[in-house]
């Protein structure tokens, strides 16, 4: 399986939030029941680290939120946190763990990657 292109713009000071759903080849939604999720944003690959997000976020706090049998895959970033980010353009991948019950040797799978623009906030 490649990775799906999905490119998006951060808007600095505001609420980040995308909801999407990974399908099987009918359509229908993967379910992601004991899977894990992880993502990083960087300058450029292999460059510095921007932004780390996972499946395992602190209350409610920044990260990626698994719908189960939906197949939902919530971005989660608050708006205290794109205050404090500053890059003109970073990619990004978005990886998927599946549970032992799925793959024994849990290899991640590369869901989706791609470019972020991002916007500066004017108002302060």
């Amino acid at each position: 399986m490649r990775a799906g292109i999905y490119n998006f713009t951060i808007e600095q000071g505001a609420k980040f939030e995308r909801f999407l759903t990974w399908r099987d080849q009918t359509k229908t939604p993967r379910d992601l029941t004991g899977y894990d999720a992880r993502m990083k944003i960087k300058r450029k690959i292999g460059g510095p680290l921007i932004l780390s997000l996972t499946s395992n976020p602190p209350d409610e706090g920044d990260g990626i939120y698994l719908g189960g049998a939906t197949g939902v895959v919530q971005l989660f970033i608050s708006s205290e946190t794109t205050t404090a980010l500053d890059f003109k353009t970073a990619v990004y991948d978005l990886e998927l763990v599946p549970p032992v019950s799925v793959d024994p040797k849990r290899e991640p799978i590369r869901w989706i990657e791609g470019a972020l623009s991002f916007s500066p906030e004017a108002t302060d």
